[in-house]
């Protein structure tokens, strides 16, 4: 079965690893393109957009984070109770970690796993990915994998990927520990699941300025999509289509030590409903020196029409 593709390609990499020894970058970031289709009959398309961590741990091996977004194209069609039911469309947002395997200085295989998010009933599955590609010198990287999940009505799906990487440590950015440095601003994008494993995606800008050398004050504007589609509404007598937030919050991040940081903001998350709520969010994490931004993050809302959501956030920062 393709799901165990992995194990040949372990086992050819220990052949031959003894090949030409090469240097990876210590950090690179990477932005995908998917298409595809998948693996069932009758096919459906597959599209997505994705963004990849990749860490060097020797001169062949990288461990890899990747988080994303891909949509499956209807008609679906599943045999449920002894006739077809018609589901329509699919949007998935896996979130895997990994190996990626350099047999050289540019072909490459991996492996990946994780969770799958937004889901028929709002559920989850987990998810495997095994992919070959080839990187570019001047930064493009070519790629062909496959996708399966544990459960889910998603069928598998074999995809090519298409994306441009950038060599983290060429850029750098504020010591945490100097005060007074200019302003700082971060881009991230953020994924995670409610209270209730509802599938939660978004993005958020934030602005950071010196106070101590280990004292930051914050200041956040994001948008989230939380999917709910299957949710009734009661007073309205109809199914919502999930609820998107735009969250305008404040507040402090103090380092301890020159990466590891806890942070607290608090402000207010108004929906396209025309509803607002009291908001504030708890989080912990990682800066490096070369921009990249990494964190766990709780977010609290006040009134029940919000739901709290718990979500990992990939960043890139930089001095303004």
């Amino acid at each position: 079965m393709i799901k165990y593709f992995v194990l040949p390609v372990i086992l050819f990499l220990l052949i031959n690893i003894n090949s030409k020894a090469q240097t990876l970058p210590d950090y690179r970031l990477e932005f995908g393109v998917n298409g595809g289709g998948t693996t069932t009959d009758p096919v459906r398309g597959i599209a997505g957009l994705d963004i990849r961590l990749e860490k060097s741990l020797s001169s062949h091996l990288a461990a890899t984070i990747t988080a994303g977004y891909e949509h499956y194209f209807g008609p679906n069609y599943s045999f449920e109770k002894q006739r077809y039911v018609y589901k329509g469309a699919s949007n998935v947002f896996p979130v895997k970690a990994g190996l990626k395997f350099f047999l050289n200085q540019n072909i490459y295989l991996g492996y990946e796993a994780g969770a799958a998010f937004g889901l028929s009933a709002g559920s989850s599955s987990f998810l495997y990915s095994s992919f070959v590609g080839y990187r570019f010198k001047n930064g493009p990287d070519l790629s062909l994998k496959y996708e399966g999940f544990s459960r889910s009505t998603v069928a598998d799906g074999l995809m090519l990927r298409l994306a441009y990487g950038i060599d983290l440590g060429k850029h750098e950015v504020r010591k945490p520990t100097d005060a007074g440095d200019n302003r700082q601003m971060e881009f991230s994008i953020i994924s995670g699941t409610t209270n209730s494993h509802d599938a939660v995606f978004g993005g958020e800008i934030n602005f950071f300025r010196p106070l101590t050398g280990a004292l930051e004050a914050t200041a956040s504007l994001g948008a989230f999509h939380i999917f709910d589609a299957y949710r009734v509404d009661i007073t309205n007598a109809q199914k919502t289509s999930g609820q998107t937030l735009i969250p305008v919050m404040g507040g402090l991040r103090l380092f301890a030590g020159n990466k590891f940081y806890i942070q607290g903001e608090a402000g207010a998350a108004f929906d396209t409903h025309g509803k607002a709520a009291f908001a504030w969010a708890p989080s912990a994490g990682l800066l490096f020196r070369n921009g990249f931004d990494v964190s766990l993050r709780y977010s609290s809302f006040g009134g029940n029409h919000i739901q709290d959501f718990t979500a990992l956030k990939l960043g890139y920062h930089f001095k303004l």
